[in-house]
């Protein structure tokens, strides 16, 4: 009874407060140091990170990150398993691997970064595999190679395995997507 009453009135007042008058958090799940299960959320206009994970290891599934100031993810010294993620309309890099981490990135889109989908510097070698990349670009003809390294960049020191992942090109001068996979 008066417990339901209290978490109802609670999470109203969080939706008017929070979502509906625009109140922005700087980050919107932050991890420390443990193997947190941060699954099914939806984290929206955010400062600066979407989701950030600072050590430890865990599971990342099924969160749509959206309108987010710094990074849609950032990881620095963890271990994490993301996958089945969305990051999109992220204003600086869409997911930062930093750190030393490790881990796995698995079957996420990343949609519309501004400055760039990927970065994996600072030792960190986690496994990047099938994932789905959109980006728009102002040219006529992408050159894919160059698409291709402007995706995920990664410092010399680092060991990643990037493979299988799709990458959509839309060219807005001529209306027209190309698609380019990377195997390697």
């Amino acid at each position: 009874g008066l417990f339901s009453l209290v978490t109802f009135v609670v999470s109203l007042l969080f939706h008017l407060f929070v979502i509906q008058i625009g109140v922005k958090l700087n980050t919107g799940i932050r991890a420390e140091e443990s193997s947190p299960m941060i699954k099914h959320n939806f984290v929206h206009s955010c400062l600066q990170e979407g989701l950030y994970l600072a050590g430890g290891s865990g599971c990342v599934e099924h969160n749509d990150v959206e309108e987010v100031g710094a990074e849609g993810l950032y990881m620095v010294r963890s271990t994490a398993t993301v996958r089945h993620n969305g990051f999109r309309n992220v204003k600086g890099v869409g997911v930062q691997i930093y750190g030393q981490s490790g881990g796995l990135f698995e079957n996420n889109e990343i949609v519309d970064c501004g400055m760039q989908p990927m970065a994996i510097v600072q030792k960190s070698s986690p496994s990047v595999v099938g994932n789905k990349f959109f980006m728009n670009v102002d040219s006529e003809t992408p050159d894919p190679a160059k698409t291709l390294k402007n995706v995920i960049t990664h410092g010399p020191d680092c060991a990643a395995a990037i493979h299988n992942n799709l990458y959509y090109v839309y060219c807005k001068p001529i209306g027209k997507c190309f698609i380019f996979k990377q195997q390697r």
